[in-house]
């Protein structure tokens, strides 16, 4: 009996150690996008999930003023906003403390490749510039953020072409990282069980 509960406990350790690698590859050309998801075990393929064309359509102008006008109907009053405030607040410790706990859980996950290509023109060189300028700043943001939270080992590879001739907004994403089952099975538990400890308003609580 006691051999099945150490081969039992032998099959868990393995399953912990296995290491699960995801492909992400992203891409918006012509107007048309494409999200392709890939998760290995072994450099066996478990998973494929690859976003079909129609669910990625951008939205009529006739569905994105019908958005539009009903967000500006809600108002906001005085009350709401204090409320709001009040939420925020509730919120700010559980908020702080759930940044420390998570923060070297990611560092469990390492990024293997990360590639973001991007061509942008407005049709006026002036604003296409501007437009450029704010693209870099997202994106080196973004690689620095990854560096805080995350492994990288090697540098992100960044660009952006601008397009002063035409109107055009291409970008292709491209990112590979890899983490142990054992370390997201650790860190779901650590987040499952800070979560219970969550700020619970007093209308819910009465509900």
């Amino acid at each position: 009996m006691i051999w099945v509960w150490v081969s039992i406990l032998i099959l868990l350790l393995c399953i912990c150690a296995m290491k699960v690698n995801v492909s992400v590859n992203y891409a918006l050309i012509n107007q048309k996008q494409s999200l392709t998801l890939i998760i290995k075990i072994f450099s066996l393929k478990i998973y494929t999930y690859n976003m079909p064309q129609n669910k990625a359509e951008v939205k009529t102008e006739r569905e994105a003023t019908t958005v539009a006008n009903e967000s500006k109907s809600k108002k906001l009053n005085f009350l709401t906003l204090l409320m709001a405030f009040q939420k925020i607040k509730e919120w700010e410790t559980y908020i702080l403390r759930f940044h420390k706990l998570i923060r070297p859980k990611f560092k469990n996950v390492t990024v293997h490749k990360f590639q973001w290509n991007t061509e942008c023109g407005l049709g006026d060189a002036a604003i296409t510039a501007q437009a450029i300028g704010y693209l870099w700043t997202a994106k080196s943001m973004l690689a620095g953020l990854l560096s805080v939270y995350l492994t990288v080992p090697a540098l992100p590879e960044l660009r952006v072409a601008p397009i002063y001739q035409h109107q055009l907004t291409q970008t292709q994403f491209n990112c590979m990282f890899s983490f142990r089952i054992g370390h997201a099975i650790r860190a779901g538990i650590s987040v499952l069980l800070h979560w219970r400890k969550r700020p619970i308003s007093k209308t819910r609580s009465e509900k």
